[in-house]
Protein backbone atom coordinates (compact mmCIF):
# COMPACT_ATOMS: atom_id res chain seq x y z
CA UNK A 1 0.00 0.00 0.00
CA UNK A 2 1.22 3.48 -0.80
CA UNK A 3 0.15 6.40 1.39
CA UNK A 4 1.22 9.97 0.84
CA UNK A 5 1.23 12.32 3.84
CA UNK A 6 2.53 15.72 2.80
CA UNK A 7 6.25 15.25 2.22
CA UNK A 8 6.31 11.61 3.39
CA UNK A 9 5.66 8.58 1.19
CA UNK A 10 4.76 5.56 3.31
CA UNK A 11 5.05 2.28 1.42
CA UNK A 12 4.02 -0.95 3.07
CA UNK A 13 4.88 -4.29 1.59
CA UNK A 14 2.49 -6.38 3.66
CA UNK A 15 2.88 -10.04 4.39
CA UNK A 16 -0.23 -12.18 4.12
CA UNK A 17 -0.40 -12.97 7.81
CA UNK A 18 0.44 -9.91 9.86
CA UNK A 19 0.34 -6.95 7.45
CA UNK A 20 3.58 -5.46 8.75
CA UNK A 21 6.05 -3.67 6.59
CA UNK A 22 8.81 -5.96 5.36
CA UNK A 23 11.43 -3.22 4.95
CA UNK A 24 12.12 0.10 6.66
CA UNK A 25 13.14 2.52 3.93
CA UNK A 26 13.56 5.57 6.14
CA UNK A 27 12.55 9.09 5.14
CA UNK A 28 13.39 11.57 2.43
CA UNK A 29 13.40 11.64 -1.34
CA UNK A 30 15.92 8.82 -1.89
CA UNK A 31 14.11 6.56 0.59
CA UNK A 32 10.76 7.32 -1.06
CA UNK A 33 12.08 6.45 -4.51
CA UNK A 34 13.65 3.25 -3.18
CA UNK A 35 10.43 2.25 -1.42
CA UNK A 36 8.33 2.83 -4.52
CA UNK A 37 10.74 0.86 -6.73
CA UNK A 38 10.62 -2.05 -4.25
CA UNK A 39 6.83 -1.81 -4.13
CA UNK A 40 6.64 -1.81 -7.93
CA UNK A 41 8.95 -4.83 -8.24
CA UNK A 42 7.12 -6.75 -5.50
CA UNK A 43 3.81 -5.95 -7.16
CA UNK A 44 5.14 -7.19 -10.50
CA UNK A 45 5.82 -10.60 -8.94
CA UNK A 46 2.65 -10.71 -6.87
CA UNK A 47 0.46 -9.99 -9.89
CA UNK A 48 1.90 -13.01 -11.71
CA UNK A 49 1.03 -15.43 -8.90
CA UNK A 50 -2.24 -17.29 -8.47
CA UNK A 51 -3.45 -20.66 -7.25
CA UNK A 52 -5.39 -23.09 -9.37
CA UNK A 53 -8.99 -22.96 -8.11
CA UNK A 54 -7.79 -20.51 -5.46
CA UNK A 55 -6.16 -23.19 -3.30
CA UNK A 56 -4.23 -25.71 -5.38
CA UNK A 57 -0.95 -25.48 -7.30
CA UNK A 58 0.78 -22.13 -7.74
CA UNK A 59 0.33 -20.67 -11.20
CA UNK A 60 2.59 -18.10 -12.85
CA UNK A 61 0.97 -15.68 -15.31
CA UNK A 62 2.49 -15.12 -18.71
CA UNK A 63 4.41 -11.92 -19.41
CA UNK A 64 1.40 -10.54 -21.28
CA UNK A 65 0.12 -9.25 -17.90
CA UNK A 66 3.12 -6.97 -17.32
CA UNK A 67 1.98 -3.90 -19.30
CA UNK A 68 -1.24 -3.86 -17.24
CA UNK A 69 0.80 -4.14 -14.02
CA UNK A 70 2.93 -1.16 -15.05
CA UNK A 71 -0.06 0.88 -16.14
CA UNK A 72 -1.99 0.03 -12.97
CA UNK A 73 0.93 1.00 -10.74
CA UNK A 74 1.29 4.44 -12.28
CA UNK A 75 -2.46 5.02 -12.58
CA UNK A 76 -2.80 4.18 -8.88
CA UNK A 77 -0.16 6.75 -7.99
CA UNK A 78 -1.84 9.34 -10.19
CA UNK A 79 -5.27 8.66 -8.71
CA UNK A 80 -3.95 9.32 -5.22
CA UNK A 81 -1.71 12.26 -5.96
CA UNK A 82 -2.86 14.09 -9.11
CA UNK A 83 0.39 13.21 -10.95
CA UNK A 84 2.62 14.81 -8.31
CA UNK A 85 4.01 13.28 -5.13
CA UNK A 86 5.23 16.15 -2.90
CA UNK A 87 8.40 14.45 -1.65
CA UNK A 88 9.30 13.16 -5.13
CA UNK A 89 7.97 15.58 -7.68
CA UNK A 90 6.26 14.54 -10.91
CA UNK A 91 5.37 10.85 -11.16
CA UNK A 92 7.06 10.89 -14.57
CA UNK A 93 10.38 11.22 -12.69
CA UNK A 94 9.68 7.90 -10.95
CA UNK A 95 8.88 6.30 -14.29
CA UNK A 96 12.15 7.66 -15.72
CA UNK A 97 14.05 6.16 -12.78
CA UNK A 98 12.43 2.74 -13.23
CA UNK A 99 12.92 2.92 -17.00
CA UNK A 100 16.62 3.66 -16.44
CA UNK A 101 17.21 0.50 -14.41
CA UNK A 102 18.67 -2.52 -16.18
CA UNK A 103 17.22 -6.02 -16.07
CA UNK A 104 20.21 -6.90 -13.86
CA UNK A 105 19.18 -4.10 -11.46
CA UNK A 106 15.64 -5.51 -11.40
CA UNK A 107 17.02 -9.00 -10.75
CA UNK A 108 19.27 -7.81 -7.91
CA UNK A 109 16.43 -6.01 -6.12
CA UNK A 110 13.96 -8.83 -6.74
CA UNK A 111 16.46 -11.34 -5.39
CA UNK A 112 16.70 -9.33 -2.16
CA UNK A 113 12.93 -8.86 -2.03
CA UNK A 114 11.49 -12.33 -2.57
CA UNK A 115 12.70 -14.11 0.56
CA UNK A 116 11.39 -11.56 3.09
CA UNK A 117 8.24 -10.86 1.07
CA UNK A 118 7.25 -14.39 0.03
CA UNK A 119 9.25 -16.50 2.51
CA UNK A 120 6.17 -17.54 4.48
CA UNK A 121 4.90 -19.44 1.41
CA UNK A 122 7.55 -22.01 0.40
CA UNK A 123 5.56 -23.16 -2.65
CA UNK A 124 5.28 -19.63 -4.01
CA UNK A 125 8.91 -18.91 -3.15
CA UNK A 126 10.06 -21.95 -5.13
CA UNK A 127 8.00 -20.91 -8.17
CA UNK A 128 9.26 -17.32 -7.96
CA UNK A 129 12.92 -18.20 -7.50
CA UNK A 130 12.79 -20.48 -10.53
CA UNK A 131 11.47 -17.64 -12.67
CA UNK A 132 13.17 -14.60 -11.16
CA UNK A 133 15.83 -13.97 -13.78
CA UNK A 134 13.36 -14.41 -16.63
CA UNK A 135 10.83 -12.20 -14.84
CA UNK A 136 13.44 -9.45 -14.45
CA UNK A 137 14.19 -9.57 -18.20
CA UNK A 138 10.50 -9.66 -19.16
CA UNK A 139 9.62 -6.82 -16.78
CA UNK A 140 12.52 -4.74 -18.06
CA UNK A 141 11.37 -5.25 -21.66
CA UNK A 142 7.79 -4.32 -20.69
CA UNK A 143 8.97 -1.16 -18.91
CA UNK A 144 11.05 -0.17 -21.95
CA UNK A 145 8.04 -0.70 -24.24
CA UNK A 146 5.60 1.12 -21.96
CA UNK A 147 4.82 4.71 -22.85
CA UNK A 148 2.74 6.82 -20.56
Amino acid sequence: AVRIHGAIVDVRLPTARDYQSVFDFGKGKKAAYTALVYFFLGLSVNMRLDRRNGVDDILWADEVCLPAVIEGFFEGLRAGSVAYVPVLGPIEDLYSLIEGLSSEDFHRVLDALVEPYFGDDPDALEVIQGRLETHARELHAAVQAFRD
